[in-house]
């Protein structure tokens, strides 16, 4: 089972006419066979404007790092700390 959480920020984009292009940076944590994973790279992509819509010709995705984390923090249930888990606390 993979699951993927997905963050996109600083997206630039450049017009000239009827192309342009962008580039963002991105961060990914996602778990893949129980082995959580963090990704940072940069999505650098080509337009071109066709019947007045904007289409992709080209995308280059170059990731600068995968790094391990910590088991299960890239998946869908993380752990609280109990203060945080809406329980009485005890004593």
């Amino acid at each position: 089972k993979k699951l993927l959480k997905h963050l996109t920020y600083l997206h630039v984009v450049y017009v000239d006419g009827e192309t342009a292009s962008s580039y963002l940076y991105l961060e990914s944590k996602y778990e893949n066979k129980g082995e959580s994973l963090f990704v940072a790279g940069k999505v650098t992509d080509e337009y071109v404007r066709f019947d007045g819509h904007w289409k992709i010709t080209n995308s280059v995705t170059d990731l600068y790092s995968t790094t391990p984390l910590p088991k299960r923090m890239g998946s869908q249930e993380p752990t609280l700390p109990e203060w945080r888990s809406g329980k009485p606390r005890k004593g």
